[in-house]
């Protein structure tokens, strides 16, 4: 009687060797799921981290306002009020970590460099509970931000009168200083306010002496000294009035120096009169 061997279990060749090459992908796929999410975690960190002066995100600014403030003639009571209060509702606009710079107009200060640069800090609504601190965020903005900014806006607003006001030369410096920075990104959107009686007077002219022809002006090598590059720049003129230079100031004068800015490629120009 014969006896059947045993058949041998069917193995397909190269069965075994399939098998690890599924463990081996599945380990790969597994290494790179961790690596991606360990990237994240990184680059989740390091936007957001900030700068613990500046506030400011270390990735960068959001935005960027320039403040410049002209007090050579001297403000007064009513037109400091006026002015704190328009510059309020400005800085209400600021998106978070929007950087705000001040800069004093004056023959005497450094213009490249400004006496106030922080970042607005995010909000309380802003603020994630999961990724962020309320707590935190609201101490940021009320104990840091907030009252380092109106000390700035305080001081230079009771400056003393100076024999020369360089407002030319003040716009050129920060747009260098604040539009051009080097962490600033290309697409940020970027601002220039200004707190000035407008009445040019230095070196690269005087508007006392007689408000110049803007067609002359911008075929001058004057022009040429001040330019500077303001393109996107959204720009607002807080005008403040000076009853002795009521002959200079007033519809001419304010063209002027909207023809000066478009020129100079900014992309909207308003003026206010402030009050007193």
């Amino acid at each position: 009687m014969n006896r059947s061997r045993p058949r041998a279990p069917l193995v397909r060749p190269g069965a075994k060797k399939s098998g690890a090459a599924i463990w081996i992908g599945i380990a790969v796929a597994v290494a790179l799921v961790v690596a991606g999410f360990i990237a994240a975690a990184i680059a989740t960190s390091r936007a957001q981290s900030f700068d613990k002066t500046t506030l400011c995100n270390l990735e960068g600014p959001s935005a960027v306002t320039a403040i410049l403030i002209d007090t050579t003639d001297g403000v007064n009571a009513v037109q400091r009020r006026a002015v704190l209060n328009r510059l309020t509702r400005i800085n209400r606009d600021l998106i978070a970590n929007e950087r705000v710079e001040i800069f004093e107009i004056s023959p005497t200060s450094d213009p490249l460099t400004p006496i106030f640069s922080m970042c607005r800090p995010a909000s309380v609504k802003e603020t994630s509970s999961l990724t962020g601190n309320k707590r935190v965020a609201q101490a940021k903005f009320d104990k840091q931000f907030k009252p380092q900014l109106e000390q700035a806006l305080v001081r230079l607003l009771d400056r003393q009168p100076a024999e020369q006001s360089p407002i030319m030369e003040a716009v050129q410096s920060a747009a260098v200083a604040s539009f051009q920075a080097t962490d600033l990104p290309d697409a940020a959107p970027k601002r220039l306010v200004l707190v000035s009686d407008m009445l040019q007077h230095s070196s690269l002219g005087s508007h006392y002496s007689g408000l110049p022809d803007f067609s002359d002006y911008k075929s001058s090598p004057a022009f040429e000294r001040s330019a500077s590059n303001l393109s996107d720049v959204e720009v607002t003129v807080l005008y403040l009035r000076r009853p002795d230079a009521a002959a200079i100031q007033g519809l001419n004068h304010a063209d002027f120096w909207s023809r000066w800015f478009m020129a100079l490629d900014a992309n909207d120009v308003t003026s206010v009169p402030i009050e007193g």
